[in-house]
């Protein structure tokens, strides 16, 4: 015992060992003043009586996957391609249930938008080559959708390039008929499947990553493109056998994306910050908002210790240890 005792205290005294003490101590440190910017105001004397306490709870955890989470492919046709277009046709899969609907557009289809669809609206009537369709008012057929995608547990919504289009389209839409909140309510996620064919396949693998060309590839198929529902039922089919086992716990987000991408935006376009590193700041949901309550709550340390704590299990920086980066943001915020 007296042995053991020596060797542990000649380890001890050891300038690796001391050296290695003095770092878990700072890791403590950083880790307990982290959680400290991030909970606020938690426990102090007096915080049932003050009324201008710091009592929000910033979570910096990213969104995973739930196990009972149902994946609902879906695609829009609109009549142009602004994001305050309307939606002629919405379209939903999943499994072997399917959804399909056209609506009556507001605004003249654009050329373009004509072309690809081979929808036209003239004289009250909406043909889609040259065939008259059925169809309903937009809000008879977003509340057609939402009902539709009301029936899985959990539902996260899968399409091709809908992170950039047709989600902002139909947030768009669904506020201007006051059904943005009950969407809000019922969607748990959404996965682009445009950023998982990026990653997963290299060029000259792919021509490029249109969804069209991404099946005739994969899958050795031709089919209406820019007809919703085919759309969906390709990408549902290429989705299944070649993407649903490629996705990352950073492929899937939600609808605070956007408002925190929209915080953000003005930093990247003044330069303040990369848009690597705001791509980091979405997946952690740190809006601008958050960036400056954690920076009120220490002017300091406070984003140089969110930012540079190692994410759980890893060794990598949460955003990043760059000094320049984050004393750029720093000085930005202090203006």
């Amino acid at each position: 015992m007296e042995k053991r005792l020596k060797n542990q205290r000649l380890r001890q005294s050891l300038f690796t060992s001391k050296r290695r003490r003095l770092k878990l101590k700072s890791l403590r440190a950083m880790k307990n003043s982290t959680q400290s910017v991030l909970e606020g105001d938690t426990y102090q004397s007096k915080i049932g009586i003050e009324e201008d306490l710091d009592l929000e709870d910033i979570d910096l955890t990213p969104v995973s996957f739930p196990k009972d989470g149902s994946e609902i492919i879906f695609d829009l046709e609109t009549t142009g391609l602004a994001r305050t277009s309307d939606i002629i046709q919405i379209a939903a899969a999943s499994g072997d249930e399917e959804f399909s609907i056209y609506m009556t557009p507001t605004t003249e289809i654009s050329i373009g938008a004509s072309e690809a669809t081979g929808l036209t609206y003239v004289g009250g009537v909406l043909k889609h080559r040259g065939q008259a369709v059925s169809c309903v008012t937009p809000q008879e057929g977003l509340s057609q959708f939402l009902n539709f995608i009301k029936k899985f547990s959990k539902p996260i919504l899968v399409g091709h390039n809908i992170q950039s289009f047709d989600l902002p389209v139909l947030i768009n839409q669904l506020s201007r008929y006051k059904l943005y909140t009950d969407f809000q309510k019922t969607v748990f996620g959404f996965i682009d499947t445009l950023k998982v064919a990026k990653r997963t396949w290299k060029r000259p693998e792919v021509e490029n990553y249109k969804q069209e060309t991404l099946v005739r590839t994969f899958l050795d198929l031709k089919y209406d493109a820019h007809n919703a529902l085919a759309d969906v039922q390709s990408l549902q089919r290429l989705y299944k056998k070649m993407m649903a086992n490629c996705l990352l716990s950073s492929d899937l987000f939600t609808l605070n994306y956007y408002a925190c991408k929209q915080s953000l935006d003005p930093l990247v376009k003044d330069k303040v910050i990369s848009s690597q590193t705001m791509k980091k700041l979405l997946q952690c949901s740190l809006s601008l908002p958050k960036l400056r309550s954690i920076h009120k709550r220490d002017t300091f340390n406070g984003i140089r210790n969110v930012f540079v704590e190692q994410c759980e299990g890893t060794k990598v920086p949460r955003i990043s240890k760059s000094k320049a980066v984050i004393d750029k943001l720093i000085t930005y915020l202090n203006t």
